[in-house]
């Protein structure tokens, strides 16, 4: 509940605090779990995008921080905008 709330309000210093603490219990599976994912994912969305236009869904885990998405493709030069 406290994750969903804290997405809906878009409070991402939340979602990175609840993130911290997996990533504090459970390493190896906070890292294959989201940055992981995050770099394959962001490798391969410029290709899926570049075709047509694209909405992409990803678990809010995935947003924030420097491995999150929102970070990754501003790196990369695009612009994000939540969608709610």
């Amino acid at each position: 509940k406290v994750i969903i709330d804290a997405y809906a309000k878009e409070d991402l210093k939340t979602i990175d605090k609840i993130m911290l603490e997996f990533s504090s219990t459970n390493p190896e599976g906070y890292n294959q779990l989201l940055p992981v994912r995050n770099q394959l994912w962001v490798t391969r969305m410029p290709a899926i995008m570049e075709t047509k236009a694209t909405f992409f869904a990803v678990g809010c885990g995935h947003l924030s921080g420097k491995e999150g998405l929102v970070n990754l493709l501003r790196q990369k030069g695009y612009q994000v905008t939540p969608v709610h």
